[in-house]
């Protein structure tokens, strides 16, 4: 009975330590959009009001069936990360996306719920 008490601290701190690992592997999400049926919704976070401006006016000019475009934080910056838009229009929105700062963001907009 001992040895298996002596086993179950260990036992849990490494459980821990995989969740937490687990948890910190994504970016921290700022904000994300996702477009149905060429409609584009902001979704989730905080964005710039001109920001969000000129993101829906990129993916307005080439609609989409179905897209996610998240903006997370990548070493201290936002940067622009997406499924379903092409190589040209991730370009475009990581252009519109990188002047602004991570505060911009913190202080923008929040998505409506």
């Amino acid at each position: 009975m001992s040895t298996w008490l002596g086993m179950e601290l260990p036992i849990a701190v490494a459980v821990v330590l995989v969740v937490v690992l687990f948890l910190l592997r994504r970016a921290p999400e700022l904000a994300r959009l996702e477009v149905r049926d060429g409609k584009a919704r902001f979704v989730k976070g905080r964005i710039p009001p001109q920001l969000l401006e000129d993101l829906m006016d990129v993916l307005r000019r080439r609609p989409l069936p179905r897209a996610t475009i998240r903006i997370v934080l990548d070493g201290g910056a936002p940067r622009v990360t997406a499924s379903g838009v092409s190589e040209e229009q991730l370009q475009q929105l990581r252009n519109v996306a990188g002047p602004y700062s991570v505060a911009q963001f913190r202080s923008g907009r929040a998505a409506r719920r």
